[in-house]
């Protein structure tokens, strides 16, 4: 949605909020497709930034910077899944803080993946 977002602006389109608009994204019902899709926006995301970057110092701090949030333990996102009175039961909110802790490791992992050379599944 982000990017999207962000080419709609770059072309000169005025983007406005539609209050009934409703977005949907599928639900990844397994762990492969958890992490197919976590290996594409991580490498979509990187490379975008890299894009933007100028010089190789941008594009080391753009690779250093991702790979420090990646590995990061999400606590704070941990602390609101048990506080989130949505999520039913400390099964389901540990469910939901283990896929988040997952998603962060195979980002950083995907980071890796690509700065050894790799292409991101985007390009």
């Amino acid at each position: 949605d982000v990017e999207w977002g962000q080419r709609v602006y770059a072309q000169g389109y005025r983007q406005v909020y539609g209050e009934s608009a409703i977005v949907e994204h599928p639900t990844r019902t397994s762990f492969k497709a958890l992490y197919l899709r976590t290996r594409r926006l991580a490498g979509g995301h990187y490379d975008i930034q890299l894009g933007q970057a100028i010089s190789s110092w941008q594009r080391q701090k753009v690779f250093v910077r991702a790979l420090a949030w990646n590995l990061m333990p999400p606590v704070f996102f941990a602390i609101s899944t048990f506080k989130n009175k949505h999520l039913q039961g400390t099964m389901q909110k540990l469910k939901v803080s283990l896929a988040m802790w997952l998603v962060r490791y195979i980002s950083a992992l995907e980071l890796l993946r690509l700065k050894l050379g790799g292409a991101s599944s985007r390009a």
